[in-house]
């Protein structure tokens, strides 16, 4: 199934507040799985920055509203039901920000380190969903 891709900087469209609500009450209480290439990420991060660490990963509660701050991109079905989330985490010790990527599952696909100083300079903006003019 073909997901549309939505960035918080491009355009979010008026049902993806609540449907993103229901993607984070849909995770409360599921203990998040590390996919393989997920595990090979941290790993590799933990040797070079000692962060994060699967401890850490633990106690951020995704499904708390809290983190819908962080959430800057989203993939969304055709019945705009969100289905993977991207929340980018500020990491005070670092000058960097922890990007976690969440299916619809409870499955952590992805983690990563990006600069927190990142203006988006390489966002690419045709890959993104947006406003339709009539």
């Amino acid at each position: 199934m073909k997901l549309k891709r939505y960035h918080i900087d491009i355009y979010c469209p008026e049902w993806s507040r609540n449907s993103i609500l229901s993607f984070s009450k849909s995770l409360e209480g599921i203990k998040l799985r590390l996919s393989f290439h997920a595990k090979n990420k941290i790993r590799s991060m933990k040797r070079k920055y000692r962060v994060p660490t699967k401890a850490t990963l633990k106690i951020i509660n995704l499904s708390d509203e809290l983190y819908m701050d962080y959430i800057f991109e989203f993939y969304a079905n055709y019945k705009n039901q969100v289905k993977k989330v991207c929340y980018r985490i500020p990491i005070k010790d670092l000058d960097s920000d922890l990007i976690i990527v969440v299916s619809s599952s409870g499955k952590i696909v992805t983690v990563y380190l990006n600069n927190n100083f990142d203006g988006h300079h390489a966002l690419k903006e045709e890959l993104y969903e947006k406003k339709e003019i009539l």
